[in-house]
Formats: C-alpha cells, structure tokens, sequence
C-alpha cells in the first residue's frame, strides 16, 4: 500500500467502526474514543542479526494512534486500535519504513455463554532468529501478519463447559526468499468443574498448515486443568499426543511427540506476580521447514510504588529443523522499568538481550537493544 495512504486509510477505517457502534445498542455501557501516542529512541547494535560485521543504529518511532472502547460496561464489550508507527533509523535512513498495527477484541458474557474474537492485521519490518542466514547483507525483513480468532465457551451443566474456537493466521513475507504461512486450527475442549474454580479437561485440535511444497496437517490430542490450582497459583495446562502428517505433495514425513502448552501465574504478593509458560509443538519456519520447539517463558511484574513499575520476562527455546542439521538454543531476556507520571503519561526504559546458539555456525547472533520510550492516552 502507498505510504501517504496509509494513515488516512486508517482514519477513515476507525471512524467508520466508530459510526458503526455509535447505532448498536449500548445496553448502558457507552463509548470513549481515546487518542493514543508512542515515542521512542532505541539503540540497537546488530540491526540484521548477524555474526560478523554488525550494523548498529540509533532507531526513533514515532507511533501515534486511536482507541475505540465500546459498551465499557456492558455485557458485551469491544476495544478497536489502530496505530501507524513511523520508523527512522539514524546512520542507516534507506531501511526507514512506515507500518500499521489494527487489533480488534470483544467478548460478549451472560450465565451460559462467552463469545471472544480477537483479529488484527500488523505490518512487521524486523529481523529475527527464523531469517538469519537466508537474508542478504544489509536486508531487513518485511511481513504482513493477519489473524482472525472467534472462541466460544457454553455451559451445558453446573460443572460442565464446551469451548469451541477457530484461528486463523496469515503470515505473508513481502521479502524474497521466504516461504508465505497460512495456519487454520479448531480448537475443541470439555472442562469438568472438579473443585470451585478448578476443572479438568480433555481437548483436541486440528491445525492445517498451508505453505509451498510442504502443507502439513496436525493432530492433538490433551488432557488438562484450569482455574486456581491453590490460593496463588492459576492459569490452564494441557498435555498430550500430537502428530504432523504432509500432504501427498510434499517432502516430509510423518512425525510425533508429546505435546504441551502451560501458562501458569503465581501471585506472591498484592504488588508482586510470577508467570511461566511451557510449549511442546510443531511449527514452521520462515523457510518452509518444520520445526520442533521446545520453549519455556518466565517473568516478573512488581509494583515498587504508586507510580513505578518493574517487569522483567525471559524465554528460552529449542528448535530442531526438519530435513537439516539445524538446532538452534535462542535465549532472550527484556528487563523493563515503567513511572506513571499521571494517568495520561507512563515513562519507561528496557533492555533486549538475545543470544541464538546453533548447529549451524552461519546463524548463531548476539544482539543488545536500550530503549527510553513515552507514552500517552487521553
């Protein structure tokens, strides 16, 4: 799309479903319409993630945007954004891009039913571990990412809930030499109520992965639990069989493992919180390979004040390609700092760290990134 259209496309895109809302019933919750603002200066010394001859830069964004909170509330609840980020790099001005961010959430919630749809196009221009070793000297990636997720929840008894949702994730590389994703996935699970706010479950899912010359089609099948496991811990686990099986078409061969998926928080304290999640899947890479990751997230939020906030989040994760002597150990740590100077203001500074170890000597990185950012709502 033509730059100078972009914005006013997405002005006109908000203003629309502003319109749109202003005739729904409003079942006494209201409207606000928000305009929101991001600036901020980054240095980042490997800007194309590579492992000899880094390139670093300072990088200014520029992110201004509008939010549409609808039924606030209400029953049913809907929040729009749209934001377009102006990206400006200091000693390297030919690689300046222009993206937008559209996301879209709202639930709907009574005694029996919950409705929830998320869906969203992002514009991403950014290396990462997946793109090393395939981009040329001085290139950074450019991908178009959107996805449509309706879920759905029904209390059939007391103690007994269906969920049923549908995902759909396009991933579409303007870059050559990249491979194009499209993933369509059914999620199914019964939850059986086992303790007050506890349930166990047991689940399946179906995913179809749509890319050249190696369409794949997954099989899981779980068990699991969800809700408050004790006064401070809660959050959904599930574990079970998952196979890949290829389209006649394609190059690859059947394949299975246990499969995982976990987010667990523990609340320690009224100000401080633990997280940690956990994945055992199948996926694809940037280059149509599949992969194998094993990945592990963790982090902290503590409250230190009124106005001061400290985050800090960790991942960890192991990749196996298919196909190749590839195994990547990616690790990435981001340490974040926040101050509220009021309720329209929030001041904050973060350090990235990434670390990608590999099999494959051409792709192993380290990458450091500061970043000082302001951001306002009002």
């Amino acid at each position: 799309m033509n730059r100078s259209l972009r914005l006013p496309l997405t002005v006109f895109i908000l203003s629309s479903f502003s319109t749109a809302y202003a005739v729904l019933p409003y079942d006494q919750g209201g409207s606000e319409v928000f305009v929101t603002g991001t600036g901020s200066a980054s240095y980042n010394d490997n800007v194309f993630l590579v492992n000899t001859k880094e390139k670093g830069s300072f990088i200014f964004d520029e992110i201004p945007g509008l939010e549409v909170d609808y039924n606030t509330n209400a029953d049913t609840k809907g929040i729009l954004t749209s934001k377009e980020d102006f990206v400006q790099y200091a000693n390297i001005s030919h690689q300046n891009t222009e993206l937008n961010h559209t996301d879209f959430n709202g639930n709907y919630s009574d005694d029996k039913l919950l409705l929830d749809l998320d869906a969203g196009f992002n514009q991403f221009a950014q290396n990462t571990r997946e793109t090393v070793g395939v981009t040329q000297a001085g290139v950074i990636v450019r991908n178009d990412v959107t996805n449509v997720t309706p879920q759905s929840e029904w209390t059939l008894s007391e103690k007994t809930t269906l969920g049923l949702g549908f995902n759909y994730n396009d991933n579409h590389y303007k870059t050559a030499g990249f491979q194009s994703l499209t993933v369509y996935e059914v999620p199914m699970n019964v939850y059986y109520e086992v303790a007050p706010k506890l349930s166990v479950s047991a689940g399946y899912r179906y995913r179809y992965s749509q890319i050249k010359g190696n369409d794949s089609t997954d099989n899981y099948v779980n068990v699991g639990a969800r809700g408050e496991f004790t006064a401070k811990l809660h959050g959904t686990v599930n574990v079970g069989y998952l196979e890949r099986s290829f389209s006649a078409s394609s190059s690859g061969s059947n394949q299975s493992e246990l499969g995982l998926e976990s987010t667990l928080a523990y609340d320690y304290s009224e100000k401080t919180a633990f997280r940690l999640g956990a994945s055992n899947d199948f996926t694809n890479a940037a280059t149509g390979n599949t992969e194998k990751v094993l990945s592990f997230t963790g982090g902290a939020t503590s409250k230190l004040s009124e106005q001061f906030t400290a985050d800090l989040a960790i991942s960890y994760s192991e990749t196996h390609y298919a196909g190749i002597q590839r195994t990547d150990d990616y690790v990435e740590t981001t340490p974040t700092i926040s101050y509220l100077y009021n309720k329209y203001v929030t001041v904050s500074a973060s350090y990235t760290y990434r670390n990608n170890a590999s099999t494959l000597a051409g792709v192993k990185f380290d990458n450091n990134v500061a970043t000082a950012s302001v951001t306002v709502r009002f």
